[in-house]
This record gives C-alpha cells, sequence and structure tokens, in this order.
C-alpha cells in the first residue's frame, strides 16, 4: 500500500519492517540544561540499513519544552502514521484514518502482556527489545563519541558504563557528561 519503503520511524518497528538491525549510526545530542549528570538533554539520530533505508530518531529530555511521539513509515506511494491510526497517500489524501476512540500504543502493548500472563500465553519480546535497545546505544555512542558507529563495532565493544561490583554505598565513578570529538572515543573491542 506505501509502494517501497523509504524512510521509517521507531526502532523496534525499523527493525521489523526491514528485517535487519541499522548498519551505521550518526548521532548528534548535547548535556545543556540538567545541572548534574552525565546525560544529555537531547538526541537526533540517523540510522542507515543495508538496503538504503534510514530512519531519523530524535528526542528531546527537557521540561517546558514541546515534546512528539510519532512512529511513521514512509513509502513512495504514501505515509502510515501508527500513533495517529492515519494512512496518506503522497498527495495527502487520507487512505484510512482510524474512526473511534484512540488507542495509545504503549499503553496497549502493556494490556496486551499482562493479558498475555493471565491466559498463560506468554509474549516473548526478548529480540525485538534487546534490537531497539542496542539500537539506542549504537547512536547514543555515535551521539557521545561525535563518530559514525557501526552495529559491528556495538556487537563487538566490551564497554562497560556501570561499576564492576555492586554494593551499596559511595560510587566512584564521574558523572560528567561527554563532549563529542573531545574526551570520548569510539566504542571499541
Amino acid at each position: 500500500m506505501l509502494g517501497e519503503l523509504v524512510g521509517i520511524s521507531s526502532d523496534q518497528q525499523a527493525c521489523d519492517v526491514v528485517g535487519a538491525p541499522p548498519i551505521k549510526a550518526v548521532g548528534m545530542g548535547a548535556h545543556l540544561r540538567r545541572p548534574t549528570g552525565d546525560q544529555y538533554d537531547f538526541f537526533s539520530v540517523d540510522y542507515e540499513f543495508e538496503n538504503g533505508v534510514h530512519l531519523h530518531s530524535t528526542i528531546r529530555q527537557l521540561s517546558g519544552c514541546a515534546n512528539l511521539r510519532d512512529e511513521t513509515f514512509v513509502g513512495t506511494k504514501g505515509t502510515a502514521s501508527l500513533d495517529k491510526a492515519l494512512i496518506l497517500d503522497r498527495s495527502g489524501k487520507v487512505i484510512y484514518k482510524h474512526e473511534g476512540e484512540p488507542n495509545d500504543a504503549l499503553v496497549q502493548e502493556h494490556a496486551d502482556f499482562v493479558t498475555s500472563i493471565r491466559a498463560g500465553k506468554p509474549v516473548n519480546a526478548v529480540k525485538p527489545t534487546a534490537m531497539a535497545t542496542l539500537m539506542a546505544i549504537m547512536g547514543r555512542e555515535s551521539a557521545f563519541t561525535g563518530k559514525a558507529v557501526t552495529w559491528q563495532e556495538t556487537m563487538a565493544s566490551d564497554q562497560r558504563l556501570g561499576p564492576m561490583t555492586y554494593a551499596l554505598g559511595p560510587l566512584e565513578m564521574a558523572a560528567k557528561a561527554p563532549v563529542p570529538g573531545m574526551d570520548a572515543e569510539p566504542i571499541t573491542n
């Protein structure tokens, strides 16, 4: 219905639709407003897949700012917005629009999970969840280092972000956000 896929949104859905993880990520972000910690305030990452499809993933994590969450598949014949339950052709004509009560996919996902447990039919989302998490790590590392990061580098990395042992008490780790191209090296084996 959408024709050839040329762009998509949402990490997990991208892997499901393309059928493989991305081959490369180029990301950016910064730590601007948060007075403590090492978490970036925003990220913008371009994921490239082997077949030439790109996923642009962006998020801003600042109070007082506009926020948007939408998973949109873009094809040569039109677009499909999952969060808006809307399919448009290239001219903008509505092909399909869900009429009725809106349904938040993230809430529904949890309802389906609980229902599957109660019905004794567990849902196994381990693989797609792991793939989406690794994609996010790949994008984060690209933003932190200012370098392109490949899937192979991500999978081969032995980088550890937490302490070597977990115990109650003081944590001997500096909470300093990396500065891309200055004090962070690309992930390596």
